[in-house]
């Protein structure tokens, strides 16, 4: 993103070593952005997906719905 070089100062200034679970705001260095991860939600949000789109592609290689029903078929007996 070239519009205020946010993303160049992102990835050299903000980022401090050892402290991977925060990064400085790109404008004001007093001001510390947390990651945070809600992985019920992306799971969810992912599994919607395949239920909404019944193919996912990732790595170049597609998954199909139906080998995730087979797996549950599968494991289920």
């Amino acid at each position: 993103m070239a519009f205020f070089r946010v993303s160049e100062k992102l990835s050299r200034q903000n980022i401090e070593t050892g402290n991977s679970y925060f990064f400085r705001h790109a404008l004001d260095h007093t001001i510390k952005i947390y990651w945070l991860f809600d992985v019920p939600r992306l799971l969810k949000c992912t599994r919607n997906h395949i239920l909404k789109h019944k193919k996912v592609q990732y790595a170049g290689e597609t998954a199909r719905f139906i080998y995730y029903e087979r797996l549950y078929n599968l494991e289920k007996k």
